[in-house]
């Protein structure tokens, strides 16, 4: 099967052309013949709907010959004549080629080097195939050694901008589109993958698979300056997956981890960064992070930082200036001791609407508006009372036979004797106050001590027993060692 390229003959002559007048080695001035040799035949090649394969040969027409070869290829079954010069002026040395080119045209779009086939012809079909469009490989060899400032670049380029140009001008270093077109199937596609590698047995210092510097001279206003930016566009079917940047440690030869998957240094004369981590122009639909247990730090609600039903443990301290335990923000200040329920607590001063306590002790002024206890109230300070100071917890007590003392436990007392009768001398568990015993029988006769002994009862006149009757009262006052009788009353 033959077939027509006329577009194919016109690129072979271009190429003919160029590398006979790139050609400069040696020290002649005369002119090289061109000769074209066929590596296939014709008609065999093209048959087979393959490539035919040229040679050219440029001898120069002296004895000291200089030989050129260029392969390429073309598709066509016409016949064609390249001739090319190449003459020589003077001798030339060089380890680099410079290639010149002028725009010679005013199109929007304009390819000065051009390697395209959208009709195909330029992948295999089928196989484990790979195919480099570009590929470069060079070698600095072991007798090659660096010294001093030096550096190998793969590809280094430099533009420069002395134009006038408007607000919607934009220049790029480097321009890549990879795209899968309609109706096309790809696994993985990439815009652009680096590579760095230490070899086995090599040795460097820094490894960096990437390093970008953006750096700003001009006096002129910039509005934005960024190391590097990343868009993402979703604009088809939902991603399963979608993350601005994955990180990912694929180390396997160490047990150890990585430092840090970010890590924000600053060097030179500034003052560092603003923030560590902004997000200030974000739409956070769940949380601004999520831990590797999976709890959240969100500030989706404005003011506030939520932890979520995650613990916060700190070792340190946690300042602010108020806390909110769900009671409301609520002030806290320094403590030196409990204030549990079960608590004894010392206040140097109480202003309370109500108090209910077991225990008080105070040193200093209790002012409220009713104090109840279900136990002892002790005050070392004055005692101002508005309304009525009661007892709401009624002693009840049985002396058994013989007993000649009992502990209080309240300020009344309701107190029972022994059919055989007993004689009281000694009251324990008082604290400074006043007490009232009421009588329910005819069984007990109060013993008048005048020694004010400890606990001992002091009553009216020199040594005047009460004999207890049924209803009969008795008010006593302790006043830290022994009773005093305030009043008695038979009713």
């Amino acid at each position: 099967m033959k077939r027509e390229n006329s577009g194919l003959w016109i690129i072979a002559l271009f190429v003919l052309m160029i590398f006979c007048f790139s050609v400069a080695y040696g020290a002649y001035d005369g002119v090289l013949d061109g000769q074209i040799k066929m590596q296939n035949n014709f008609n065999t090649a093209f048959e087979n709907n393959s490539l035919a394969m040229f040679i050219l040969s440029l001898t120069h027409v002296n004895s000291d010959t200089v030989n050129v070869t260029k392969e390429f290829t073309v598709a066509d079954t016409a016949t064609f004549t390249v001739s090319c010069d190449a003459t020589f002026d003077s001798t030339v040395t060089s380890e680099g080629y410079r290639i010149t080119v002028d725009r010679d045209a005013d199109d929007e779009y304009y390819f000065y080097y051009d390697l395209s086939d959208r009709d195909g012809g330029v992948f295999p079909n089928g196989g484990a195939f790979k195919t480099y469009i570009f590929n470069t490989e060079v070698d600095r060899e072991a007798t090659e050694d660096m010294t001093g400032d030096s550096r190998d670049v793969m590809y280094k380029g430099v533009y420069r901008n002395y134009g006038q140009n408007d607000a919607s001008s934009q220049v790029q270093g480097i321009g890549i589109s990879v795209r899968n077109e309609s109706g096309g199937t790809m696994a993985v596609i990439k815009g652009a993958e680096f590579g760095v590698n230490t070899k086995s047995g090599a040795t460097s210092t820094a490894v960096t698979g990437l390093e970008t510097t953006v750096e700003h001279y001009s006096a002129g206003a910039t509005t934005d300056l960024f190391v590097a930016k990343f868009d993402v566009r979703n604009e088809g079917t939902e991603a399963t997956n979608q993350y601005g940047v994955v990180i990912t440690n694929t180390d396997n030869s160490t047990a150890n981890a990585s430092d840090a998957s970010i890590y924000i240094t600053d060097a030179g004369t500034n003052t560092g960064w603003d923030y560590g981590l902004d997000m200030g122009s974000a739409t956070i639909g769940t949380a601004e992070i999520r831990g590797q247990n999976g709890e959240t730090i969100d500030n989706t609600t404005n003011g506030e930082w939520d932890f979520g039903a995650g613990v916060l443990a700190t070792t340190g301290a946690i300042q602010g200036i108020t806390l909110d335990t769900g009671q409301g923000a609520n002030e806290l200040y320094d403590m030196d001791q409990n204030v549990l329920t079960t608590s004894d607590v010392t206040f140097a001063d109480v202003i309370v609407d109500s108090l209910y306590s077991g225990t008080i002790v105070s040193t200093g002024t209790i002012i409220a508006g009713q104090v109840t206890s279900t136990d002892d109230i002790r005050i070392t300070d004055d005692l101002s009372v508005g309304g009525i100071i009661s007892n709401t917890a009624l002693q009840t007590k049985t002396l058994a036979a013989a007993d000649t003392t009992f502990a209080i436990t309240s300020n009344i007392i309701q107190l029972t004797g022994d059919g055989g009768t007993n004689n009281l001398t000694i009251i324990t568990g008082a604290g400074v106050g006043i007490y009232t015993i009421l009588f329910v029988d005819s069984n007990i006769t109060v013993v008048d001590d005048d020694t004010h002994a400890a606990n001992t009862i002091d009553l009216a006149g020199t040594s005047t027993n009460l004999s207890g009757a049924d209803d009969t009262t008795l008010t006593i006052m302790f006043d830290g060692t022994s009773f005093f009788e305030v009043s008695r009353s038979v009713n």
